[in-house]
């Protein structure tokens, strides 16, 4: 400790770069232990972030993982949550729509109705955007 004192001194801003390139150096190594990995039986790809940020499997918030939700269906208030980020999801869930209307003889009534908003919001906003598209499409 006498040492550090005697190299630092009193000075507040030598003590400053000292405590910021510590911190600075510790960025990196959390960075690396907490690299995503992949799951048993998946070879990961060269750039391990590609497979945390692009594959279905981890993408949590994506459309396929709102209805892997919905469908254990643990809790249906996960269930509800899961159905109305869908239908907040808009166009972007219009590749799950035909599995949620599968999933519309839900047996809890909560479900059964936040499942159906959602499908009617997916399709209001596919007809938005189809709209759209015709409009620009005739300019």
């Amino acid at each position: 400790m006498k040492q550090v004192r005697a190299v630092l001194g009193r000075s507040v801003s030598k003590k400053t770069i000292v405590i910021s390139s510590l911190v600075a150096a510790t960025i990196p190594a959390l960075i690396f232990f907490l690299m995503p990995i992949a799951p048993p039986g998946v070879k990961p790809p060269e750039n391990p972030y590609a497979f945390y940020y692009n594959s279905e499997y981890r993408r949590w918030g994506g459309p396929r993982g709102q209805i892997r939700r919905i469908k254990d269906g643990k809790r249906a208030s996960h269930s509800v949550i899961c159905a109305n980020n869908l239908g907040d999801m808009g166009i972007n869930a219009l590749v799950v729509l035909d599995e949620l209307k599968e999933l519309q003889d839900h047996p809890n009534d909560e479900v059964r109705i936040a499942i159906r908003e959602a499908i009617k919001k997916i399709e209001a906003d596919k007809l938005r955007v189809d709209q759209e598209i015709a409009a620009r499409n005739s300019q």
